[in-house]
């Protein structure tokens, strides 16, 4: 009776701690020009690639909130949404297109938990300069959940973790 106990605490103990999700941004084209004056750069967000459920759409909204936020808080440069005016001028745009959502819900992770599935976002960007539209670089968002417990590893942790990923890499790029 002990033993058989003992299994059930470490086999709920599993399935409630906390994993993180992975990902990666990974650079197709090196964005040369790095900016030693302060820039207005403009974020835009494809989401038209995406069939538009509640769940796509509700995570889509916490990927802009959680990039543009950690944007917004640098220093060096000033970062615009697409519905935001640019002042002063942008020099760049960034667009991101989203290429595939995998959901899981949060009824699923607890209903399922593993079985559940991974939730995961992927993504292409660019980096353009805003006068001549010409690429200055290019990049793929990959975010995946863990998917092995019941209380992460759904869309919305994803889509959060996916901007904050996001936002270093490009806060990077132009070198805040």
């Amino acid at each position: 009776m002990n033993k058989k106990f003992m299994i059930l605490v470490i086999a709920v103990a599993l399935t409630v701690v906390n994993c993180s999700a992975t990902g990666k941004v990974t650079q197709v084209k090196a964005y040369a020009p790095k900016s030693t004056t302060s820039e207005s750069i403009q974020i835009f967000l494809d989401k038209s690639a995406i069939v538009g459920s509640d769940e796509s759409n509700m995570a889509l909204n916490l990927f802009e909130n959680a990039l543009m936020s950690k944007l917004k808080s640098a220093t060096k440069h000033k970062f615009f949404t697409a519905q935001e005016k640019c002042t002063p001028a942008c020099k760049f745009k960034v667009e991101i297109v989203f290429t595939h959502i995998n959901e899981v819900t949060d009824s699923k992770r607890a209903l399922a938990g593993a079985f559940a599935g991974r939730a995961k976002i992927e993504g292409n960007g660019k980096i353009l300069d805003i006068k001549s539209l010409s690429s200055l670089g290019e990049f793929t968002l990959e975010e995946l959940s863990s998917g092995g417990t019941v209380l992460a590893g759904t869309t919305k942790d994803v889509a959060k973790a996916g901007g904050d990923r996001l936002a270093q890499y490009l806060l990077l790029e132009f070198a805040d």
